[in-house]
């Protein structure tokens, strides 16, 4: 009975596992299209980070309202309020005006990176040791990356957001796809030395 119970659990991660595999896959021929066509693909992040503003605002607005029975409806209200019209406004203006929030897109990722290295410099320094310089290094990479990017906008904008999103996809179908192929031998591996 057990071993009929570990044999279709085995095969129920096998196909799992597989399935993962595969979207790593596509994941990495995703990537590489983003790559090659940088535009497009920051376009549709664009589109992507637009919807999720859009339905972000609706969300606010629709938990102030069915929380109104809690106290202080007044203030969450006008607090979920002022947020939700400010994000639904956002996610408009970002589909309506696909170039232009991509332009605004790749300068707050300029400003994030910079200002992600510049915090982790900070803190470096602020909680230095003589073994980890590592943070050091990182926040001098990312303030590096981050005043090239902003040094570089606009005329980056075609092409930055769309090779990131590209890069990420192949970071992330890689690990995906590596993780499921190893957790395939480990089943199989595990089987054959149980029979």
């Amino acid at each position: 009975m057990t071993d009929r119970f570990e044999s279709t659990t085995s095969q129920a991660l096998k196909r799992g596992f597989g399935f993962s595999f595969i979207l790593g896959i596509l994941m990495i021929v995703l990537g590489t299209i983003a790559i090659a066509r940088p535009l497009f693909a920051g376009v549709a992040a664009n589109f992507y980070l637009g919807w999720v503003f859009v339905v972000g605002g609706i969300t606010q607005l629709v938990y102030a309202i069915q929380t109104r029975e809690e106290g202080r409806f007044i203030w969450k209200l006008l607090g979920n309020l002022l947020i939700g019209v400010l994000y639904f406004v956002a996610g408009l203006l970002l589909l309506i005006y696909p170039l232009e929030g991509l332009l605004s897109l790749t300068l707050i990722v300029g400003v994030s990176i910079l200002g992600s290295g510049l915090t982790q410099i900070f803190w470096a320094f602020l909680w230095r040791t003589d073994s980890d310089w590592s943070w050091i290094a990182r926040g001098i990479l990312a303030t590096v990356l981050g005043i090239l990017v902003l040094v570089d906008w606009p005329s980056n904008t075609p092409w930055l957001i769309g090779l990131l999103v590209g890069i990420n996809l192949i970071s992330d179908g890689l690990g995906i796809a590596t993780f499921s192929a190893v957790a395939r031998e480990t089943i199989d591996e595990s089987q054959s030395a149980a029979a």
